[in-house]
Order: structure tokens, then C-alpha cells, then sequence
């Protein structure tokens, strides 16, 4: 919700080269998801939503934000996940860059916030054992 609520102050503050960088993101994130073997992207996941916000002068946005990522690999949701859940993420994740590179933060801003559900909807219970 933090996230859904700040997001148009901070992506209007994001300069170009900001932008840029989270094109790069995205290519990277894509790159990593489609290499033999695939790795996780969690580097560039983090770095993305943080790097959304880096211009947001709010201490306690900011604050938020790095106590959120530093609880989701406590949790080791960045361990595992389903590739068709990781690829759908980054689908977002590049519907979301692409708004804020357009200009159109409100498709954007939607893209956000149905990305964020996916979480709530990803299924973290350890594989059965056959």
C-alpha cells in the first residue's frame, strides 16, 4: 500500500537516466529468467522497487521500503519460485517501466497493483516429496 500511494510523487521526480536504468532492469531480470541455467533475478527485483523510489525525499517511505526487502529474503521468498510465476512478475515489472518511461503513470501505477497481488496469490508451501 505504501508502494501504491507514493508511487506517482516518485515516479515524477525519476529523471531520464533513472528511467534508463530501469530499462537495464528489466533487460537484465529478462536475460537471467532465459539463461541456461535460469537464475532468480532478486538483485534486480529489489533494486527495481527501491530504485523507483531513490528520488522520493521521504525518510520513512525510504525506511519502509528497505525493511520490506530486507524481511522478503529473511523469508527467502527470493530463494524459489515458480518460473511462470517469475516470468509473469517481470511481465509486470516491464508494463510498469514502460508506463513510467511513457509518461502514463496510471496504467503504470494499475500494473503496480496487480503485480503486488500476485504475491498474496504465489504459493510459498515446500515441494511434496514424491
Amino acid at each position: 500500500h505504501v508502494e501504491v500511494s507514493f508511487f506517482p510523487e516518485a515516479v515524477a521526480q525519476l529523471t531520464d537516466a533513472d528511467k534508463d536504468a530501469l530499462q537495464d532492469l528489466i533487460q537484465a531480470a529478462q536475460h537471467r529468467l532465459a539463461g541456461t541455467p535460469i537464475r532468480i533475478p532478486h538483485q534486480e527485483h529489489r533494486a527495481l522497487h527501491l530504485g523507483i523510489f531513490q528520488r522520493l525525499k521521504n525518510p520513512f517511505v525510504q525506511g519502509l521500503m528497505e525493511a520490506y526487502w530486507d524481511a522478503y529474503e529473511a523469508v527467502e521468498l527470493n530463494v524459489y519460485a515458480d518460473i511462470d510465476y517469475l516470468r509473469e512478475v517481470w511481465d509486470y515489472h516491464a508494463q510498469i517501466v514502460d508506463g513510467i518511461t511513457s509518461g502514463d503513470i496510471n496504467s503504470a501505477r494499475r500494473a503496480l497493483v496487480e503485480h503486488t497481488e500476485l504475491l498474496r496469490a504465489r504459493d510459498t508451501s515446500p515441494p511434496r516429496d514424491s
